[in-house]
């Protein structure tokens, strides 16, 4: 006899949406009073045999906390798993790979908004440390906004074992650190490529900095420096994405 999965809330209207197109949702719940949103979350569930029922609002902040639920939620399985090995098999051999690294970002926000920019540029995953960092919680789901379907986040027990095996692999590994001697406009990142960016604080790890094939910073055109990880991972995946398209364009 097989266990059935527990099912997780989703919450927030691009998250939920997600969820249901992705044939996680297994029951749907609606505030009472639906918008044109939630309409076509309803739409959505009924084509696909999910169950749908009304909540109390009460009922949706049990899930939701600090009203985010925006009158839906998901009881949904679980995301989908992708481990170590198998990212680096799909990387294997291709040249346009690019894999975000995180390291001890503990903020579930940050999390979210790091997922969303990663599924805008094309990055095949996201790698975290299983420890010290955080998970993949219903309110980092509702912040990715849907990228959380799209883009896999790969918990590893130790990130310098993931550095090391992902360049062995063939991708290049930047780490990116304030200060550096290289800007991140200066490296070639047309090739396969994992970017490290650090928690909020404490920033990237000497030791994981130590294993990056070299570190890199931002340029950027004011003396005004102080971004957190999820606005400095859009600039350097900007940066990426303008050197590739460059690149293609000859």
């Amino acid at each position: 006899m097989s266990r059935r999965q527990p099912l997780t809330p989703v919450y927030g209207l691009h998250a939920a949406e997600a969820a249901l197109v992705a044939g996680r949702g297994r029951e749907l719940w609606l505030a009472r009073k639906e918008g044109e949103a939630t309409v076509r979350l309803r739409q959505l569930a009924e084509e696909r045999g999910v169950r749908v029922r009304t909540a109390t609002a009460e009922e949706l902040r049990g899930h939701a906390p600090q009203g985010g639920d925006q009158g839906c939620l998901v009881l949904a399985t679980p995301l989908e798993r992708l481990d170590l090995a198998a990212l680096v098999a799909r990387l294997a051999g291709r040249r346009d790979g690019l894999v975000v690294l995180l390291d001890r970002v503990q903020d579930p926000h940050n999390l979210g908004s790091c997922l969303r920019t990663a599924a805008c540029f094309g990055v095949a995953a996201v790698v975290c440390p299983s420890h010290r960092s955080a998970a993949m919680t219903p309110a980092a789901v509702k912040v990715a906004s849907g990228a959380a379907e799209r883009v896999p986040v790969v918990a590893v027990g130790s990130l310098l074992d993931a550095v090391e095996r992902l360049k062995g692999a063939g991708v290049w590994i930047f780490a990116a650190e304030e200060g550096a001697p290289q800007a991140a406009a200066a490296v070639d990142l047309t090739g396969p490529v994992g970017l490290i960016l650090g928690g909020e604080g404490s920033g990237v790890r000497t030791s994981v900095v130590r294993a990056a094939d070299a570190t890199v910073t931002l340029t950027p055109p004011s003396s005004f420096t102080t971004l957190n990880v999820a606005a400095a991972t859009a600039c350097f995946l900007y940066e990426v994405a303008r050197q590739r398209r460059a690149a293609a364009e000859g």
